[in-house]
């Protein structure tokens, strides 16, 4: 069955393309931000307030997600994509709990399990893309 890619389609894949794009983005500078090492109060601090600008970035991002009219053929993907997004927010923020700064360590259990959250969401969401994209022909 061929699908026409309306100028509604193309837009919306577009917009949801763009968002994955800043998604990405948000994701990597957390990465370099983990990777930084602290050892005293006043860089968890730091490395927190960061987490805390990026979470932000998240949010703004699936604020986008939430406002975009999807097609009628791509409705469900669309609502599953945005369940699996607030999804890797909530990890994200379950991360930043991790930190404790009163100890100046990390909870590590807790960091683990929001990993794992994050990867499970993330995953959700690449394979809600590969569906939309396939449901597409493109």
């Amino acid at each position: 069955m061929s699908i026409k890619l309306t100028p509604q389609i193309k837009t919306y894949a577009s917009e949801v393309a763009n968002i994955g794009g800043c998604m990405k983005t948000t994701a990597d500078k957390f990465g370099v931000a983990a990777e930084r090492k602290v050892n005293d109060i006043d860089g968890i601090k730091r490395k927190r307030e960061e987490y805390l600008v990026l979470l932000k970035e998240f949010e703004s991002q699936k604020e986008t997600l939430v406002k975009l009219n999807a097609p009628t053929l791509l409705e469900k993907e669309h609502e599953q994509l945005l369940i699996s997004f607030i999804k890797y927010v909530a990890a994200t923020e379950k991360a930043i709990s991790s930190l404790d700064i009163e100890n100046v360590k990390t909870d590590e259990n807790l960091l683990r399990e929001a990993q794992d959250l994050q990867w499970e969401a993330s995953r959700e969401i690449v394979q809600i893309s590969n569906a939309m994209a396939n449901k597409l022909g493109i």
